[in-house]
């Protein structure tokens, strides 16, 4: 992946090695209250279609920060359409809903790709889809294509981006590691108790971005005065930076207020 140097070769040793010596800061940053809003939003979805269910849709553009993207009332109602339809065929297609709300223009005439918010609409539906924000990114190291080239090629690398994500969360919630943090989040919060496995680690991953916690481990810089480089011998920042760039050169908001777009 050109955008990011996140790939499919990181493994669950490396996220846990990055991310657990946080815990107590992560989980401090959270709060209880997201949690407790999302438990409530997991309710009203379950009780019916959303469609016509304003309370539901209320709780989750205030959840998920809906309403500060610029949208219009059309993409709304579209987007809520889109959720309940695929709740009802028990599928979830991002191609599809990216390319079904991309008929709708921003408040500013501008067309555009809320991948985020999709992801969080794939997220609603079934709960094993990982939340894909600004925050993942960050901690992943994806650099968003927001702007940035065609719109199918803008599409592929986010799709691209997220299925890797979807392939390593059931792994991670395998780990050893990450199963104790899971376990020191509840016992913080009574209320996570009820949450869906991968949703913890939307949460995780939403309060490590804001704290600008990073499973990529960026390389040093050298000085052009480094004496290797009048001896001519090549510069390496280290075995590690180098084996993951020459594997992989390339997403809640889990979170109480994630952001949309791109």
């Amino acid at each position: 992946m050109n955008s990011s140097r996140f790939g499919s070769e990181l493994d669950t040793v490396e996220v846990a090695r990055a991310i657990v010596p946080h815990q107590d800061r992560i989980i401090a940053r959270l709060g209880p209250e997201p949690i407790a809003v999302y438990c409530r939003l997991a309710f009203y979805f379950a009780a019916g279609d959303v469609r016509f269910d304003h309370v539901f849709q209320f709780l989750f553009r205030s959840f998920y920060r809906l309403d500060n993207a610029g949208l219009t009332a059309d993409f709304k109602t579209r987007f809520f359409e889109l959720m309940q339809e695929a709740r009802e065929c028990g599928r979830i297609d991002l191609k599809h809903v990216a390319n079904e709300l991309r008929a709708f223009r921003t408040l500013r005439g501008r067309k555009s790709l809320q991948f985020s918010f999709i992801s969080k609409l794939a997220a609603t539906v079934d709960a094993s889809y990982p939340i894909y924000d600004k925050e993942v990114a960050r901690v992943f190291g994806f650099c968003s294509p927001y702007g940035q080239g065609p719109y199918e090629e803008r599409l592929a690398k986010l799709l691209n981006f997220y299925e890797q994500l979807r392939t390593l969360y059931p792994r991670l919630l395998a780990d050893p590691q990450i199963i104790e943090f899971q376990t020191a989040l509840k016992a913080q919060y009574p209320a996570a108790k009820h949450l869906p496995p991968a949703k913890l680690l939307d949460f995780i991953f939403w309060a490590a971005g804001k704290l600008r916690i990073s499973v990529i481990r960026k390389r040093k810089r050298i000085s052009r005065r480094d004496p290797r480089i009048a001896r001519g011998r090549p510069i390496s920042a280290s075995p590690v930076a180098d084996h993951r760039s020459s594997v992989a050169a390339s997403p809640h908001a889990r979170a109480p207020r994630p952001h949309g777009s791109d």
